[in-house]
């Protein structure tokens, strides 16, 4: 262990044990999801690192220089994204982030603050995986008590800290790794712990994900943590073998259910897709923040699917939102950390961070959750600043420098921003235009956005200049076919212009996809003033029936119109076909009779008393209620921040 040969006026040892602190509370705000809103927790960090003071620029490492061009970078990003309020959060996570990296790499060097935020992080971890395995039962026990044979097409009612599964068995990864860094005895409790958690997800990718880490500890770790390693995995799928047999060979299988299936097709038409746009703007991107905002016309405006931010991989977000630019930062990024695993192939951290690494990476290449989940950026830029670690037995004293004037100030002005939101809105006033309802305002500001079009067509033109409103709601129900809000428009338009043929279609389709405009306002108004129209429009959406091959979907879809025309028959062989293929899907149970399965899915699986709760009432179906479902996420995500 070298010396610190400081002489003089040494640090004050207790400004450092608190930035030791405020990094650990960083990581709990950042692991359990607590409001931060105005960033102070952040702020709080800057000042301890600016007390600690930033490693200077003549000191920085190649993998530091990496790291700090891709914050700046993303700093930049702000600055021509085409929505820049996404992009301002992903850069304020990122600079965030940095400040922790640059934190660590100073706390890490003195054993003491170093064993503050190693220690504390594990009881904060162990707490968050205990918590997650005993509300799996809950959420087992609940799933089996309704009549459902298995939980695995259940996952998505289980929400450990409120992350989806995905999600949470990547951040379980990292927390894996974390672990097996401690040498303290309860370590392996915790490992086997992670492993247990890990397994329990019945995640494709984490699978193959802890895998690739278990293939890699084989082969590279030292033989304490190989045998450690492997008895906690092997621990952990005995438990879970024994508790979860079926849900644990439907995993295995890979490819063998509808939802493996369909998570299968989808990934690789988002990762075309992803490539389509990527050639439209290679160079930059589109910005942080930014990938569904770039694929919405090809990949958004499809009435049976749900809305998601995140990519199907990280090579596909990183091409879309940061160009060739911007992935070259992390294809440095990548040679860096390879050069200093390399370097220091000898000492046990290195080898365990690198399997923690690669195991992260193939997770990250089944579902990209890197910009979308601040806990997994913080917790990889600690990881790095621990693989270069030095040791010292004394704080070392470094003079303020440059670089700790640049992380302040730029820490410092984010923040300031941030908590002003005039300045937010002055960046992109779209949101202030759509609560004003000035849509042609908002259109002109993105008039890519297919969704403000719509707007500004039904909203304001629609009494302007009623032709050319409807052209452009013509044009918007011919290039996105499948998007019941742009059917139903311009099947009302049609119906006004008296070619109730083309209405009747429209509508017809409309329902088709959103079974639920059945009853919708216009068609009760319809049934009342024009009972032959109404009856054709229901005649036409009965005539597409399912054929053998059809997704459980189109079951659904098509027992729910049976339904509600009064052929019971049909429709309870087509709801009962849809569960069969895929037994997740809500509404059938409820036109089926089944209200305990209904409610559980409606409720979740930590509901009270779900045997006495009331049927969830739906809301009324009008336009609004199709906003509401498709385009207001959109709006949150994309023009506001406040």
């Amino acid at each position: 262990m070298p010396k610190n040969n400081n002489t003089g006026i040494h640090p004050n040892k207790a400004v450092w044990y608190a930035t030791a602190c405020l990094l650990l509370v960083a990581m709990g705000i950042f692991l359990y999801r607590v409001d931060d809103s105005h960033l102070v927790s952040f702020l709080l960090l800057a000042g301890g690192l600016t007390a600690i003071h930033v490693l200077p620029f003549g000191r920085w490492t190649v993998l530091d220089t990496c790291v700090g061009m891709i914050t700046l970078y993303d700093l930049v990003s702000c600055l021509y994204a085409d929505c820049p309020l996404p992009a301002i959060r992903v850069s304020l996570y990122s600079l965030y982030a940095l400040v922790a990296y640059f934190t660590f790499r100073r706390l890490s060097a003195w054993q003491p603050a170093e064993r503050i935020v190693r220690s504390g992080s594990d009881v904060l971890m162990g707490i968050a995986v205990v918590l997650a395995i005993l509300s799996f039962f809950v959420f087992r026990s609940s799933v089996l008590g309704v009549g459902f044979e298995d939980t695995y097409h259940f996952r998505f009612l289980f929400r450990p800290l409120g992350y989806i599964t995905n999600v949470w068995s990547e951040i379980l990864l990292l927390i894996l790794g974390w672990t097996c860094l401690s040498r303290r005895r309860y370590a392996m409790v915790l490992v086997i712990l992670t492993f247990t958690a890990i397994f329990l997800s019945f995640s494709r990718g984490a699978y193959i994900a802890s895998g690739i880490f278990l293939i890699g500890s084989m082969a590279v770790m030292h033989k304490a943590d190989k045998f450690r390693v492997l008895f906690s995995a092997l621990a952990a799928l005995a438990l879970v073998t024994v508790c979860c047999p079926k849900e644990f060979r439907t995993t295995l299988a890979m490819n063998s259910t509808v939802s493996q299936q369909q998570s299968t097709e989808s990934w690789i038409q988002g990762t075309e897709a992803a490539w389509t746009v990527f050639k439209e703007r290679p160079l930059e991107g589109y910005g942080n923040g930014n990938y569904m905002y770039a694929l919405d016309t090809v990949t958004g405006q499809d009435s049976t699917k749900p809305f998601t931010s995140m990519a199907p991989n990280t090579l596909a977000r990183l091409l879309v939102e940061k160009g060739i630019a911007g992935t070259s930062l992390y294809a440095l990024l990548f040679l860096a950390v390879a050069r200093a695993l390399w370097q220091r192939r000898k000492q046990r951290e290195s080898r365990i961070i690198g399997c923690t690494l690669l195991a992260l990476l193939a997770k990250d290449m089944s579902q990209s959750a890197w910009e979308e989940v601040p806990f997994l950026m913080l917790m990889v830029y600690l990881l790095l600043a621990y693989l270069q670690r030095e040791e010292e037995e004394e704080p070392e004293r470094i003079p303020f420098s440059a670089s700790g004037y640049a992380i302040a100030g730029l820490a410092l002005a984010t923040v300031l921003v941030w908590n002003i939101p005039s300045m937010l809105r002055a960046t992109d006033p779209t949101g202030t235009y759509l609560e004003r309802k000035e849509y042609r305002k908002a259109w002109m500001r993105h008039p890519e956005d297919v969704q403000l079009r719509y707007l500004y067509a039904s909203r304001t033109l629609v009494k302007e200049n009623p032709a050319e409103a409807d052209s452009i709601l013509r044009k918007l129900a011919t290039d996105f076919p499948r998007n019941s809000l742009y059917l139903r428009a311009y099947a009302e338009r049609c119906y006004i212009r008296d070619d109730k043929g083309t209405a009747c279609r429209m509508m017809a389709e409309a329902i088709r996809y959103t079974p639920r405009l059945l009853d919708d306002e216009r068609m009760r108004y319809w049934k009342q003033t024009d009972s032959i129209f109404h009856a054709s429009v229901v005649r036409k959406a009965l005539e597409d029936k399912p054929v053998n091959g059809a997704s459980a979907l189109d079951y659904a879809r098509y027992g729910y119109v049976a339904h509600w025309a009064g052929d019971t028959i049909t429709a309870n062989a087509s709801l009962r076909e849809a569960v069969k293929i895929l037994p997740n899907l809500t509404t059938p149970y409820l036109l089926l009779g089944e209200y305990d399965k209904y409610k559980l899915l409606m409720y979740g699986a930590f509901h009270a008393d779900l045997e006495h709760a009331p049927l969830p009432e739906y809301p009324p179906v009008n336009e609004d209620y199709l906003l509401e479902k498709q385009v207001d996420v959109k709006v949150r995500n994309w023009y506001r921040s406040w």
